[in-house]
């Protein structure tokens, strides 16, 4: 008890110099809200836009734009403005399968087969009820892959819906509390239908269905009774079809209520096909097939306008250009289909073709056509009303401008049209793009843009800005300006000379210096980003998966360019995955910082078939230009950063090394100053590969084998370098164990060489930049013995710290499987940051049927690494792999209980590495929490600390570590994010924190304090003003006392 309290009273006192003052919320830290990149691959997911109220029931409409994204996100969007209204973010576990909004109500199945039912209100998404309606493990898998049924499907009926779940039950749930009123399921679930869609009319409920035969597919309908779920009928329809994808259902009926007619349309064999359905499910009907007389067709597309009996069939492509569209309506009798309009052939200028389908606030269906090239840099976009001119149909068009080599093509569209009066038609659209893109367009005006693809962040980097001062903005400009020039420069200048002074006496009575170092009179120029005095202000460069990269600036989150890689190809086939970002060039090594990003390009060979190729792509952080060079053919197998021993011709001092599948090793960059300094470290240079084969995973040690240039003085082209590998070590894990992650340390100076104790000797830290964490995962039985012989397995992991220069292992330990989303056990969930000579892992301890594990809980360990005992030092980093005096190593480790689980977990990072280094973690409830290394400091005292411990800054021993809300440094914000970055400003004693994932968070964070800076509460004024009333008694008790003194020579 005693020591409990004694760590609660310590605990506000390690807190505190984290802790950031409540008037900084939103002041030093910014929170950017996004929600994923829209899911296009299914209607039931698709963007499309609902209005809440209804002109035929007499309230006001309001529209939302409802969309489910690749993160698991479902969202609604103000169409006007593109802002986020709500979102939620379902569990890795529970995939979000359908959505449908039917007035102020929005129904969603997720989870596999649709497990779980949920009913939001529309308007702020708040959850009404929720209805598990089967086991998530016995749900059906399928869905993920395009064109792949999912067995869900929803309906309304006027209160009440009705879902389709695991493709073979429908249910009736009520729609105010969310209750099973009936259940249906079919007898047929041992044999080979498998229901996709259902469709509700004021007569019957139909569920649609295909039956596997031997050779394709062929469609099934169930009616069944609305009120009670009875069977009212079960057939068969004639037909051939190779996916379910191809049968669409048609409804029609009035604006409001219940639709009265119901249809199928569907393709076989390039022909269109339509029946119509009546609750008995007439044989005269479903046999007699309406088979349309154009086409051949390729695909239906239903443009979310299937339930006013529309349905659009592409045509298949004919003498090398892109086909027709027509547009078909199923008549009031639901007896066949009339083509109602159709669209021309796309121009040869315009290749990429998109369509999209809308209703007005009347019930008034609109069909669009969008139409964009990669080179014209323009799009096009028509919109065809069918019922215009009394049922004629009219079309109107736009064009407006459209950067394909910024965002890549257009993959999806939904369009909203208002008739403001007689043949007048104004029109938005709203369309996604293949970088990620959401836009809105107005005709020809873009109204917003939302850049999602910053929620798919592959590779990252915080970069320095630059110092607009005087040296530095000479460099800017040229360096052979005449006397005039530098004349005008200089009075230019001199007019930034007041404000100067006004944002100096400002900074010095506030303490706000998050201003740039000079003057914003030079804001104007090009690349104008400038550093704040603190350095708080850089630019942090993300490259996101599809391609698309961004420059954001730390101030204010703001994105300030961003580019698409491969813009420039003619090649519209490329698919370009950045995999590494490394800086380059620093601020200190040339005026503009550059960003080095590793990519592999997929693209179509041509000989057929894709190939794979490894590029490089410099990019200046500032501004986002760039070039590109080819490194390798083929797939990368790992990325390695260098440090030459100094800059080479203005490229700085850092170099990216790419290692092949021929396991031959290509670097950039490549001149010839370069190579020569590569040339004389590879005899030093040494890195692990990771192969992970099924029966030897293991970490391969390689060296390198000098370049020798092979070219002769006829030659006049420089030949590329390659350097070929050799294995110099390999560590062998057990038989049966998996590698599942390799965590290497986190680069950063170490301040000290060791730890002075309390007695003043000295532990010297392990310091050694070649650490590796190894994780590995095995199934193994409870008594220990490999899960092949046949008892219940269990998984177990292992954590190695290996030296990768030698293959050593320096520390080994047995893990316990982690819990994942779901609490499902078995899987190795171990969050491991490695710093200087200090290891920290989190993992969650299932002590269930083992004894003496403890109880079940969440765990943290901390390691420090040492050379040995007190004032021994053998640099142990330096030894070779033969040397006795590799065992001398410690490792001091401690086991702590943590409050929860973690997404990701990193340590703060400072320019000096002086200040301490905080754990900083993403807990289960979305908020970045700092823990104080004091709190995880190993060598705690179990008992009372002694006088030389408390000279040390050490506390007792608590087993259980404290979730203290003051060090949430995240506030009140529920952040959707999974890692982390951190990164030095110029204060020593302060560290930017970036958690990224869906959204974007950063705050600074002061682990030892902001011992470099005066406080907030500082009395700057009264400080002034005593210098200033010194200075003042000084200046009027001089002469005084030069009186006295000369008075009293006279009198003495």
């Amino acid at each position: 008890m005693r020591i409990r309290l004694l760590a609660g009273l310590l605990t506000p006192l390690i807190a505190s110099v984290n802790a950031i003052y409540s008037s900084q919320a939103g002041q030093i830290d910014w929170h950017k809200q996004y929600v994923g990149i829209p899911s296009i691959h299914s209607s039931a997911l698709a963007p499309r836009l609902h209005r809440i109220g209804s002109v035929q029931h007499g309230t006001p409409a309001q529209s939302i734009l409802l969309t489910a994204t690749k993160k698991n996100v479902l969202a609604a969007l103000n169409p006007s403005e593109g802002n986020i209204v709500w979102r939620h973010r379902y569990e890795e576990h529970d995939v979000l399968q359908a959505f449908k909004a039917n007035m102020d109500g929005l129904v969603t199945l997720s989870g596999y087969g649709g497990a779980t039912a949920r009913i939001y209100e529309a308007i702020n998404g708040n959850l009404i009820w929720e209805n598990h309606l089967h086991d998530p493990l016995t749900g059906h898998l399928a869905g993920s892959a395009p064109g792949e049924p999912t067995g869900t499907a929803i309906e309304f009926d006027t209160i009440d819906v009705f879902v389709l779940s695991n493709g073979h039950t429908v249910r009736r749930l009520s729609g105010a509390k969310g209750e099973t009123l009936w259940g249906w399921t079919s007898p047929e679930l041992a044999s080979s239908i498998f229901f996709t869609s259902l469709i509700r009319t004021e007569k019957a409920l139909y569920a649609i269905g295909v039956s596997k035969g031997f050779a394709s597919l062929s469609i099934h309908v169930v009616s069944l009774d609305p009120q009670t779920g009875a069977l009212l009928h079960s057939a068969g329809v004639p037909s051939s079809i190779d996916s379910a994808e191809l049968v669409h259902g048609l409804k029609l009926g009035g604006n409001t209520g219940l639709p009265e007619v119901a249809g199928l349309a569907w393709l076989e064999k390039g022909s269109l096909k339509h029946v119509l359905l009546t609750p008995t499910l007439e044989v005269k009907f479903l046999t007699k097939h309406v088979t349309n007389k154009y086409g051949p067709y390729s695909s239906l597309q239903d443009l979310g306008v299937t339930e006013k009996g529309y349905i659009m069939a592409i045509l298949e492509e004919k003498d090398s250009s892109k086909s027709t569209a027509h547009i078909y309506r199923m008549d009031l009798n639901g007896l066949s289909l009339t083509k109602a309009g159709e669209f021309a052939d796309t121009s040869s200028d315009n290749p990429f073709t998109t369509y999209a389908g809308g209703v007005d606030r009347q019930g008034r269906v609109y069909i669009s056509k969008l139409a964009h090239s990669t080179t014209l840099r323009a799009a096009s976009y028509e919109v065809f009303a069918p019922d215009a001119i009394n049922g004629s149909g009219m079309t109107t068009g736009h064009t407006f401008q459209y950067d394909f080599g910024l965002h890549g093509a257009i993959n999806f569209a939904t369009v909203d049209v208002a008739n403001t009066a007689e043949y007048v038609y104004v029109s938005r659209i709203f369309l996604t793009t293949t970088t990620g893109a959401i836009q809105q367009w107005q005709q020809e005006r873009q109204s917003w843009v939302r850049e999602e693809s910053i929620t798919e962040i592959n590779a990252i980097a915080a970069v320095d800005l630059p110092e607009i001062a005087g040296d530095s903005h000479l460099l800017y400009k040229s360096k052979y300006e005449t006397f005039v020039q530098r004349l005008q420069r200089q009075l230019r200048d001199a007019r930034a000379l007041p404000s100067y002074l006004f944002y100096f006496v400002q900074r010095f009575l506030t303490g706000t210096y998050s201003k740039p170092v000079a003057s914003p009179a030079n804001s104007d120029e090009p690349g104008a980003l400038w550093r704040d005095v603190y350095g708080f202000k850089k630019i942090v460069v993300a490259a996101a998966s599809t391609g698309k990269v961004f420059g954001i600036e730390t101030s204010k989150g703001k994105i300030v360019w961003n580019v698409k890689l491969g813009a420039g190809s003619p090649d519209s086939s490329l698919k370009i995955k950045p995999i590494r970002m490394t800086v380059l060039k620093t601020v200190s090594e040339g005026f503009h910082p550059e960003i080095g990003i590793v990519v592999e390009v997929d693209q179509e060979a041509k000989t057929g078939g894709r190939s794979l190729t490894t590029g490089m792509v410099r990019l200046d952080a500032t501004t986002g230009t760039s070039h590109s060079t080819i490194l390798a053919i083929g797939e990368t197998l790992d990325v390695f950063e260098f440090d030459l021993p100094t800059p080479s011709m203005g490229n700085g001092r850092k170099m990216i090394a790419v290692v092949d599948q021929e396991y031959k090793l290509h670097i950039y960059p490549y001149h010839v100053d370069a190579i020569a300094a590569f040339n004389n470290v590879t005899d030093r240079t040494s890195f692990a590969l990771l192969t992970n084969s099924p029966t030897s995973p293991r970490l391969q040690g390689y060296g390198l084998t000098p370049w020798e240039d092979p070219s002769t003085a006829e030659d006049t082209e420089f030949p590329v370098p390659v350097w070929d590998l050799h294995p110099t070590w390999s560590s062998s894990f057990p038989p049966g164990e998996k590698i599942v992650s390799l965590v290497r340390q986190t680069p950063g100076r170490a301040a000290s060489h060791g730890r002075v104790l309390g007695d003043r000797t000295t532990l010297y830290k392990y310091l050694n930049p070649n650490l590796v964490a190894v994780i590995t995962e095995s199934q193994t039985r409870r008594d220990g013995h490999d899960a092949s012989t046949g008892s219940i397995p269990t998984t177990r992991c292992t954590l190695y710290v290996i030296d990768s220069s030698k293959g050593t292992t320096l520390y080994s330990t047995n893990v316990p499987a982690g819990k994942r989303s779901g609490g499902n056990l078995g899987s190795c969930d171990v969050k491991v940051t490695l710093v200087e000579n200090w290891l920290a892992y989190h993992y969650y301890e299932d002590a269930s049927g083992q004894i003496g594990r403890g109880t079940k809980g969440w765990r943290m360990t901390s390691v420090e690494f040492y050379e040995g005992g007190p004032n021994v030092r053998v640099k142990s980093g330096e030894l070779g792999t033969d040397s006795s005096k590799l065992g001398s190593i410690d490792a001091i480790e401690q086991v702590y209980i943590f409050p929860s689980g973690i997404e990701a977990m990193a340590t703060t990072t400072t320019k000096y590495g002086i200040s301490s280094k905080d754990i900083v973690v993403i807990n289960g409830k979305g908020q970045v929490q700092t823990f104080s290394r004091r709190l995880l400091d190993p060598r705690r005292p179990k008992d009372k600390p002694t006088a030389k411990e408390q000279e040390e800054g050490l506390i007792q021993y608590d087993v259980l570590l404290p979730d203290d809300p003051r060090r949430i440094i995240s506030h009140n914000y529920r952040l959707y994010v999974s890692k982390l970055l951190t990164t030095s400003t110029q204060l020593e004693s302060t560290s930017l924190v970036l958690a990224y994932g869906i959204d974007l968070f950063l705050t600074r964070v002061a682990p030892s304090g902001t011992f470099d800076v005066l406080s907030e509460n500082f009395n700057k004024i009264q400080l002034v003003l005593t210098v200033v009333g010194l200075a003042a008694a000084i200046l009027i008790t001089k002469p005084l006392v030069r009186q006295k003194g000369l008075n009293a020579k006279w009198y003495s």
